[in-house]
């Protein structure tokens, strides 16, 4: 019985290599702003803090050019439904956010922050 969800990921493969999902962010980059901006800076490093990568977050925010991050810390960061909310908004698949987010996440932050050091 496990076929369906086989077939069904190996077309959202297929959809996201043909439209060059993981390459066309423009639409993600405003969902994540939106959705990291709904929950706020501080709940965002509160949970960074709690999967023990708020050091990594804080690089991301000092740095002027994040590196790319892993697809485990995505999972850390940025919860199954916030994924889900940002795949139904962009019309990308569930793979091709997660794929994206390591390089955008990062960036998203690093912006936040900057952004919120200039409110304060």
């Amino acid at each position: 019985m496990g076929t369906p969800g086989v077939l069904n990921s190996s077309k959202s493969a297929l959809g996201d290599f043909l439209t060059g999902a993981q390459y066309d962010q423009s639409g993600l980059v405003s969902s994540l702003y939106d959705y990291l901006h709904g929950i706020g800076h501080d709940a965002f490093r509160e949970r960074a803090l709690a999967c023990g990568l708020k050091d990594t977050v804080d690089g991301w925010a000092q740095s002027n050019e994040p590196e790319v991050t892993s697809a485990e810390t995505v999972k850390a960061l940025v919860p199954d439904d916030a994924i889900e909310r940002l795949s139904h908004d962009t019309g990308l698949s569930h793979n091709a956010v997660q794929t994206s987010l390591r390089e955008v996440l990062p960036k998203a932050v690093r912006r936040m922050s900057r952004r919120d050091a200039k409110v304060l």
